[in-house]
């Protein structure tokens, strides 16, 4: 999955994850939580993030043909999850 789109939400853990309906259809036969967490874990393992991500909401926009799926992250093996998404290693 090479054409997603991430939108984070400024000082915050909130991310944003648009991927292309074809993608998402070419490898998930239904708009679901476990394949949107199956594309969540793989999209920030391969972003070299050391974190876990909990599925807020998951959508279709049919105006863009894109699967949107809000997520909340927070970093790994950390006392303090209050950090940003955007100082993650």
């Amino acid at each position: 999955m090479d054409n997603i789109f991430e939108t984070v939400v400024k000082g915050s853990n909130i991310v944003f994850l648009n991927v292309p309906y074809e993608e998402y259809f070419a490898n998930h036969h239904k708009l679901d939580g476990k394949s949107a967490e199956y594309i969540i874990e793989n999209y920030f393992k391969n972003k070299g993030k050391n974190c876990s991500a909990k599925i807020l909401d998951i959508e279709c926009d049919d105006e863009i043909n894109k699967i949107k799926i809000a997520t909340e992250v927070k970093q790994k093996n950390i006392s303090d999850n209050k950090k940003h998404y955007n100082s993650f290693n």
